[in-house]
Formats: structure tokens, sequence, C-alpha cells
């Protein structure tokens, strides 16, 4: 069973998906309490997918141009301190 899920999925790349190599090997073991009736054993494959802006989806939004906040003391409501990161997109 090993050589041949390793034969089927080791190295292939699915048409669909945009990825440099194919699926690798992650891990495998045994999974729970073997007994008389059953064994588990769970192979882990991986492939590293780019998503580019054309396969994903960007949800249009005001960029980020400037941080700024405020400390305040719970007590009093007086500000301890204020900073502010302006530029943020240079």
């Amino acid at each position: 069973m090993k050589a041949a899920l390793f034969s089927a999925v080791l190295n292939w790349r699915p048409d669909d998906i945009n990825a440099a190599q194919g699926f690798r090997y992650a891990r495998g073991g045994l999974v729970g309490e073997p007994n008389r009736a059953r064994l588990w054993w769970q192979f882990d494959f991986s492939i590293d997918v780019t998503i580019t802006g054309a396969k994903g989806f960007q949800i249009p939004t005001t960029p980020l141009n400037e941080v700024s906040a405020r400390i305040t003391d719970q007590a009093s409501g007086n500000p301890f301190t204020s900073f502010a990161a302006p530029n943020l997109q240079k």
C-alpha cells in the first residue's frame, strides 16, 4: 500500500494550482491504539501553493497611511503619552 500510495502522490502537481513543485512526503505514523480488528496508519503530504491576485480575492479598502494612539490612565482619564507613525506606504 505504501509503495502504491507514494508512487501516485509524490511529486504530483495538479494542473489547476500554482505550485513550483508537486506534493512531498511530510510524515507518517501509527494513529491510535491498534487492536486485533483495526490498524490506522496516517501519511501526511504537503504542497506549497502561491495564491496570485488573479486567483485570490482582495477586499477593496482604503490604504493605511498612518497609525496613531493615545495611552490614558484608566482611573483619572489623563493621557500618559501619544504617538503616531506616519507615511506607512513608503
